[in-house]
């Protein structure tokens, strides 16, 4: 979302959606900015999920949201996504830069282009070129990062919910590409025994459709191999005991899968399409598209 640390740490639980025309992607709103004058200034944004699990928002958002509550115990009462242990957004502040700081840019892991500065606007700074140099215009940046702009007379007239300009540059920012999470119609797990045993803690504090939304990537995350050892062991072992009573795929099949989809928009509409799969036809349809594709 092109957010300051001091927006994304003021992110609201009430302000964290389900998408209900792409059921696979979140709407999130970040209200709080000193750019932000008025409520128009602050539309919904949609997230999107990333091939790449390290970079995956819905991915970190799950793992965050259920094992936070896990630790410190379900509070629907906090109104906050990343309370950090504290309930004062300023104090979650200086958390989360501390966190950065300590266990991310100081680690021996982390690799300094041209051993340059680095700081919480490097949050903004990196998405906005990452977005620009995969082809989105200034605009569309400036509008995601709601950067205060030159304002006109027209602009008092369009509307601020901007669907395809949003979803492009969140798209942009998919590492390895957007992708939706898509549950093995023969895995034998159903929405609700989702929200039992995968997301319950998260099922206190959001709606129904935004656990469902987070449940995917979660359960994929704990049947993923390059992610052994990474969660909890005990959202872990509470997973995978459920899931062994239901399960119907071979052993070692992971019960969700990763989508590839295209962002698109026509005629002012944002259309988001899932890439053409062969392995999810018959045969003779993949025969068919392969004949074309020879010739």
């Amino acid at each position: 979302m092109v957010g300051r640390i001091d927006d994304c740490v003021q992110l609201t639980k009430i302000n964290l959606a389900a998408n209900l025309r792409f059921p696979f992607t979140l709407m999130a709103k970040l209200c709080w900015t000193k750019n932000a004058k008025e409520e128009r200034e602050a539309p919904n944004q949609v997230l999107i999920a990333s091939m790449s699990q390290d970079y995956c928002v819905l991915l970190a958002l799950a793992i965050h949201l259920e094992t936070e509550c896990m630790e410190q115990g379900a509070s629907p009462e906090n109104p906050w996504v990343f309370s950090l242990q504290t309930n004062n957004p300023s104090n979650a502040k200086g958390e989360a830069y501390t966190i950065l700081r300590d266990d991310v840019w100081e680690s021996s892991e982390f690799k300094r282009m041209n051993n340059g500065l680095i700081g919480t606007h490097s949050l903004r700074k990196y998405p906005s070129t990452h977005a620009r140099r995969n082809g989105c215009s200034r605009d569309d940046v400036a509008f995601c990062g709601r950067w205060k702009r030159r304002t006109e007379q027209v602009d008092t007239y369009i509307d601020v919910e901007l669907p395809y300009p949003d979803a492009k540059v969140a798209a942009a920012l998919c590492i390895g590409g957007p992708c939706k999470y898509v549950l093995n119609e023969e895995s034998g797990v159903s929405d609700d025994w989702l929200l039992q045993y995968v997301v319950p803690n998260i099922c206190m504090e959001f709606p129904r459709n935004v656990a469902l939304t987070l449940a995917r990537p979660l359960l994929w995350a704990v049947f993923e191999p390059s992610l052994l050892g990474f969660l909890p062991g005990k959202l872990t072992q509470r997973i995978q005991m459920a899931y062994a009573l239901v399960r119907n795929l071979p052993p070692g099949t992971n019960p969700v899968g990763k989508r590839l989809i295209v962002v698109n928009g026509a005629e002012a509409e944002l259309y988001i399409d899932e890439i053409w799969d062969p392995d999810d036809f018959s045969d003779n349809v993949g025969e068919e598209v392969a004949k074309c594709q020879q010739e």
